[in-house]
């Protein structure tokens, strides 16, 4: 018997709940890998808002692919005069959604496909069209009825039978044999309940079948929410040595947070009102810099005391890699506090902050986002041509890092019990693109920004794109990144109140950054080019019970923390002064060229490396091999780059910069990377690398 008219039509309303059903499934089960990473022991951290707003989101996929496959079908059945269009329609449906699957899963599992997509594009086509063939001259009838169930089976088991088989390939291809298991496993699970369905064609088991992948998908999602609620949770009980009592010690790192963002430091808006009240008890350094211009070696400066270039940990010399290791002999902050007795926890959003796998830290804990900013469909969709902006953007599914308050509360889990000495590493990484806070700290601070961009873009897309986006682009980028800065607030409160309660007010407790951020200025956003001021110069606040609050004006390097640190841990009390002293190497900041910004990033000078040295009011950038240039930092504020006119004692900064660079540089041609797939996607979702 004909499908009629008004049985097509709302069997179009059935497929578009079984589709809307099957690429949710598809991106939880098949492109976030999550029985993969959960057997593999690397756990998504997500809540409830990111797996419905990832529902929400699908349904503009789903939508229009519906329509598509049902206008096509009702086209096509007539031109063929085939009786039974519903089975045309859900044949190009199926089809669609499996070439969706194939695009997305290519995308994800291989290397090669990442940054090409017209591999997955080729790929997606040819398995779209292969399926459809197959379809039609095999499998016409793959529905009786239009039925959710029916439609449901034909759309969802082939796309998740390819996608799990192409990733099968590619973990064998790279050798993770255990991950290859898992994959084949499920495959076989896949592929026997197809065969299942298809010879049995009622009875409950069939019903059980077609629903248990939705339910599964539920069940996982449930589990990855409860399992990031628990994340970190630390057993241990460390006990002090009564005979060799030290202080705990907590270094809290704002990365990408800017001095001149916080009132404190001359800003209109009071972006950090939490931290600042809680500064008014600590030493504030108002002319901190940070060592080089980016997470990576300014971080390994912290935990080394050592500049870039003796750290040797930094942006690729060779072709294709994004950062060299750093140079054998290194004593890690870390490991000598823990000769001191100190049990070293890490607690950091950002993948980059720890420059090598072993520094000491006998806990580390690095809470991930990985997938969700593009390991699934609805992410791809959303990035190229989102019909749902506005409500993704105030969802934060697509965030690629956890954010200050999930940290806080992992750091709360994370640290061991008892009262022995500890060394507590925090990195806070919000400020960091995508610029997207909750709309409660946009309310809090009191700002509206327009939205002249997508709120997902990283730094470096911004910058290639900020030519040709609308006037009222800074404003709103400054708005944005003043509202991650005050969502760092909200929940740095309740951290300050923890460690005050933990600790009875006897912690040395120290907050800087790492480096700033450029927010249009010169046309860039970001941190990949230079040494500007906006970069180098960082907010710091230290508090001992021992030292009396105040301000210092005095130009100092954060890698002095190395040695102050290092003097707490070994029993004594250091004056602030001990900070302040200025080393051998002088004030020298540094930055290596990036292989992964050369050809990316618009404009010359990608190329070239950048020494910095602060001589009282001037900064001198070289090498002059490549370009030398001065500028005055204290007239018109240390945050503002101010070109230098008077020739007067130019020349021997240039000297002074030169010999620096001749004599310390890093000259390995090339360098160990770990270049995994998981660093490779914590990288590109952070915007490092495309």
């Amino acid at each position: 018997m004909p499908t009629t008219r008004e049985n097509y039509w709302m069997n179009a309303v059935r497929a578009f709940i079984a589709t809307l059903l099957s690429l949710w499934i598809l991106d939880v089960l098949v492109h976030f890998s999550t029985l993969q990473e959960l057997y593999l022991r690397h756990p998504l951290q997500a809540i409830p808002t990111d797996f419905l707003a990832l529902f929400l989101a699908e349904i503009q996929i789903a939508l229009t692919v519906v329509i598509a496959c049902w206008l096509i079908g009702a086209a096509a059945a007539r031109v063929f005069k085939a009786r039974e269009k519903t089975n045309v329609a859900v044949v190009l449906l199926s089809s669609a959604v499996v070439a969706m699957t194939a695009f997305m899963s290519v995308r994800v599992a291989w290397k090669f496909a990442t940054t090409d997509p017209i591999v997955a594009v080729i790929a997606a086509v040819v398995v779209g069209c292969g399926t459809c063939a197959v379809l039609f001259l095999k499998a016409f009838h793959i529905t009786d009825r239009g039925s959710l169930g029916e439609i449901l089976q034909a759309v969802l088991y082939p796309a998740m039978i390819v996608g799990l088989l192409n990733q099968l390939v590619a973990r064998l291809v790279e050798g993770r044999i255990e991950a290859a298991v898992v994959n084949f496993v499920i495959a076989a699970v896949l592929i026997a309940a197809l065969v299942v369905l298809l010879a049995f064609r009622s009875g409950l088991l069939r019903f059980v079948l077609r629903w248990l992948p939705f339910g599964v998908t539920v069940l996982l999602a449930s589990y990855v929410v409860i399992s990031a609620r628990e994340y970190g949770h630390n057993d241990d009980t460390i006990y002090r040595d009564p005979t060799k009592k030290r202080p705990p010690i907590i270094l809290i790192v704002l990365d990408t947070v800017r001095a001149d963002h916080l009132k404190k430091y001359g800003h209109l808006l009071d972006t950090m009102p939490a931290l600042e009240r809680w500064a008014e008890n600590t030493v504030v350094v108002k002319r901190a810099v940070s060592p080089s211009g980016w997470t990576g070696p300014a971080h390994a400066s912290i935990f080394s005391g050592l500049p870039v270039s003796l750290h040797g940990h930094h942006y690729g010399i060779s072709k294709d890699v994004f950062a060299t290791a750093p140079v054998e002999g290194v004593e890690w902050l870390p490991q000598r506090l823990e000769k001191h007795g100190y049990q070293c926890v890490a607690v950091t959003a950002n993948p980059l902050s720890l420059p090598v796998d072993d520094m000491g830290f006998k806990y580390v804990f690095q809470p991930s986002r990985r997938p969700w900013d593009r390991m699934s469909l609805a992410a791809e969709v959303d990035h190229r041509f989102s019909l749902l902006r506005r409500l993704s953007e105030r969802m934060r599914w697509r965030m690629s890092y956890v954010d200050a308050r999930e940290m806080v509360e992992i750091v709360k889990r994370a640290v061991p019990e008892g009262d022995g000495p500890v060394f507590l590493f925090v990195n806070l990484l919000d400020a960091h693109s995508p610029y997207n806070p909750p709309e409660e700290a946009l309310k809090s601070l009191g700002v509206n920004p327009e939205p002249p961009f997508h709120r997902y873009y990283s730094h470096r897309k911004l910058t290639v794109e900020w030519p040709n986006l609308p006037k009222s682009k800074q404003r709103a980028l400054s708005q944005l990144y003043d509202g991650e800065l005050r969502w760092i607030d909200m929940n740095l409160d309740g951290l300050f109140q923890w460690i005050d309660d933990r600790y009875e007010g006897q912690a040395i407790v120290i907050v800087t950054s790492d480096h700033g951020e450029e927010l249009g200025e010169y046309g860039r956003v970001g941190h990949e080019y230079g040494l500007p001021q906006s970069l180098l110069h960082v907010p710091l606040f230290v508090k001992a019970p021992y030292m009396e609050p105040g301000e210092f004006e005095s130009i100092m390097t954060i890698r002095s923390l190395y040695g102050f640190i290092s003097q707490i841990a070994s029993g004594e009390e250091p004056t602030f002064a001990s900070i302040a002293r200025p080393d051998v190497m002088g004030l020298v900041a540094e930055r290596y060229p990036s292989s992964h910004s050369i050809g990316v990033m618009p404009g010359s000078g990608y190329d070239r490396p950048w020494v910095a040295l602060f001589d009282g009011k001037l900064k001198g950038v070289g090498p002059s091999e490549f370009e030398f240039e001065i500028y005055d930092i204290e007239t018109n504020g240390f945050s503002l780059d101010w070109i230098y006119v008077d020739s007067t004692g130019t020349q021997n900064l240039s000297d002074r910069i030169d010999e620096y660079w001749a004599t310390y540089r890093d000259r390995r041609e090339e360098s160990a990377v770990d270049d995994s797939a998981e660093k490779v996607d914590k990288l590109r979702s952070l915007g490092y690398i495309k």
